[in-house]
């Protein structure tokens, strides 16, 4: 039987600052914590929809000790960006393209 290796790295999609069950309240911690109840789920990773984060929501995971990661990226531009606003993963249905602009270091 296959078993979750512990050192598995998680990852918790959210589109909302409050949008992982709150059992311990953390949902009135004030907006400019608000990703905590999320980081309190144990994920390494948060993923956001890329047409609903920004350079401040970024720093907020990246407080947190979190990777910040957008999906779903087919724009080049906004690829570029987010990564000028320090977005550590991004997912995309074009990796051809976002990988050409990895490989001239944008």
């Amino acid at each position: 039987m296959a078993r979750l290796d512990r050192d598995a790295i998680l990852s918790a999609i959210t589109d909302s600052l409050h949008a992982a069950p709150d059992p311990e309240g953390l949902a009135d911690v004030v907006a400019a914590q608000g990703h905590i109840n999320i980081a309190a789920t144990g994920a390494d990773i948060i993923v956001w929809d890329h047409k609903k984060i920004d350079g401040d929501q970024i720093a907020q995971i990246h407080q947190l000790g979190k990777k910040a990661w957008a999906y779903t990226i087919d724009d080049p531009q906004r690829a570029v960006q987010l990564v000028a606003a320090g977005i550590d993963g991004i997912i995309t249905n074009k990796p051809l393209e976002i990988a050409k602009l990895r490989a001239r270091g944008q």
